[in-house]
């Protein structure tokens, strides 16, 4: 979970981003915020990522995360995932509306 309330990451003023990175052969999300507020995903590159590159879950605030110019290349199903019941997954898995989203791709 969040390290501090959405109110309370809001209240200190302070963004923050990860960008120019690169994450390969992730054995699950390569990033995931959840109850983030006020965050950046910027020009970063996803490749052979397990379940999701980039899962922005639904504690985060909406209108509140910019993902922009991102590559995800590759992202697939785990393996071991169960079969008794299809879980959703895509490199980019969006569940609140973002204040920014354009210039990524996702093959």
């Amino acid at each position: 979970g969040p390290s501090a309330s959405p109110d309370a990451q809001a209240a200190l003023g302070v963004a923050s981003e990860v960008r120019e990175c690169a994450f390969g052969e992730a054995q699950s999300s390569a990033i995931v915020l959840n109850g983030a507020v006020d965050v950046s995903i910027a020009d970063n590159a996803f490749h052979d990522t397990y379940r999701s590159a980039l899962w922005v879950a639904e504690r985060t605030s909406h209108g509140t995360v910019s993902v922009v110019g991102n590559a995800a290349l590759g992202t697939r199903r785990h393996p071991s995932e169960d079969n008794s019941w299809v879980r959703q997954y895509g490199a980019f898995f969006l569940e609140k509306r973002l204040a920014a989203l354009w210039g990524n791709v996702a093959a």
